[in-house]
């Protein structure tokens, strides 16, 4: 990314169009042909970056927060994939060997899976 952005649209806080520029004449003088206004690069990834008026910031509590989100998601469908037939079947045996151990685990799961659910809501 480049030291300076023109911001030529945005729409609801977000930036709909932007173009960067090394100089700030350079995006000074695209902003007087083409609209917008120019701001110094504030950082972090186009989706994190919020418009006010003729400011833009970065949201970087955004970010991360969506960044949990993904990682507690990611975490579930590793922790289901886990849970498979056979490890049903014996956390369901009633008479096979093992079979508390296999419902111990399988509860043990539950309770992982529980934990990344909270992450989700918030918790």
């Amino acid at each position: 990314m480049k030291q300076y952005i023109a911001i030529v649209a945005s729409e609801n806080g977000k930036v709909i169009k932007y173009i960067d520029f090394d100089v700030e004449a350079d995006a000074s003088q695209h902003v007087a042909t083409h609209g917008g206004f120019v701001v110094s690069d504030p950082g972090g990834p186009v989706d994190y970056w919020e418009v006010s008026g003729e400011n833009v910031t970065y949201n970087s509590a955004a970010q991360a927060s969506d960044e949990a989100i993904q990682q507690a998601e990611n975490e579930i469908i590793r922790l289901e994939s886990k849970i498979t037939n056979r490890r049903l079947r014996e956390a369901s045996a009633d008479t096979a060997a093992g079979s508390e151990a296999g419902r111990i685990w399988l509860k043990d799961q539950d309770a992982l899976i529980a934990v990344q659910r909270g992450v989700l809501n918030g918790n």
